[in-house]
C-alpha cells in the first residue's frame, strides 16, 4: 500500500512518502487487528484494496458499517474477502457501537458458574452451544438472553478456539474457569494465541 516501516531502539517509524495506494493483500491468518488496520488504511488510500483471508468477526462488520456511514466504500465485510475502494475524504456520522460479545459471554459464564440468571446480547451464537453442552438452558429473546444453569455443570469433551465463526479465544479463559467446576473432564485446545493458558 506504499507504507514503509523501520525500527529504531524499540520505536516503530511508519511513513508513506507518496501516500497510500490500494493493493491486493492476503493475510496468512485471519487477524481481527490486521483486518481492522488494513480497512482503516484503505478507506482513504488511492485505488482499490482487496483483502483476502480477512477476519469475519462481528466487530469487523461493525467497523465497516461505521466507516460506510462516514462515506467509505467497503463491501464483503463478514466474509473472507473485503473490497475497499478509497475515497477522497470521510465525513462525520452517528454510529452505535455493537454490544461487547466477550463481556456478554463473561456474564453468561459467571451465570453458569453461580447459577444466576439473565444477560443481554445476540451476537454470541457460536458460544451458546457450548453453554448448552454444560447443561445450561438458554432462552433467546429479542433484547435479552436469559440463562438457567443446572446445579452441577457437565464437562465439555472438547473445545477448540478458532477464528470467527469458531469459538473465540477471548472467551476461552472464562469458559476454562467455568469448566473447572464441571463434572467430568473437559479438554480445551487454544489455536489463536500461544501461551494463552
Amino acid at each position: 500500500m506504499g507504507a514503509h516501516f523501520s525500527v529504531h531502539g524499540g520505536q516503530l517509524d511508519c511513513t508513506a512518502p507518496e501516500g497510500l495506494h490500494g493493493a491486493g493483500i492476503h493475510l496468512p491468518f485471519p487477524s481481527v487487528g490486521a483486518t481492522e488496520n488494513v480497512m482503516l488504511a484503505a478507506v482513504l488510500a488511492e485505488g482499490r484494496t482487496v483483502l483476502h483471508n480477512a477476519a469475519r468477526e462481528p466487530e469487523i462488520c461493525d467497523l465497516a458499517a461505521f466507516l460506510r456511514g462516514c462515506g467509505a466504500d467497503i463491501s464483503g465485510d463478514g466474509e473472507s474477502t473485503i473490497v475497499i475502494s478509497g475515497v477522497r475524504k470521510l465525513r462525520g456520522s452517528r454510529h452505535t457501537i455493537m454490544p461487547d460479545r466477550i463481556a456478554g459471554v463473561t456474564y453468561l459464564g459467571a451465570a453458569a458458574i453461580t447459577g444466576l440468571r439473565g444477560v443481554s446480547t445476540q451476537p454470541m451464537e457460536n458460544m451458546l452451544p457450548v453453554l448448552e453442552q454444560t447443561g445450561c438452558r438458554v432462552f433467546p429473546e429479542p433484547d435479552r438472553l436469559p440463562l438457567l444453569a443446572p446445579r452441577r455443570l457437565r464437562a465439555v469433551p472438547f473445545l477448540r478456539t478458532m477464528p470467527h465463526p469458531g469459538f473465540p479465544t477471548d472467551a476461552q479463559a472464562i469458559f476454562m474457569a467455568m469448566l473447572s467446576l464441571a463434572d467430568g473432564v473437559s479438554v480445551l485446545e487454544e489455536n489463536i494465541f500461544e501461551n494463552r493458558y
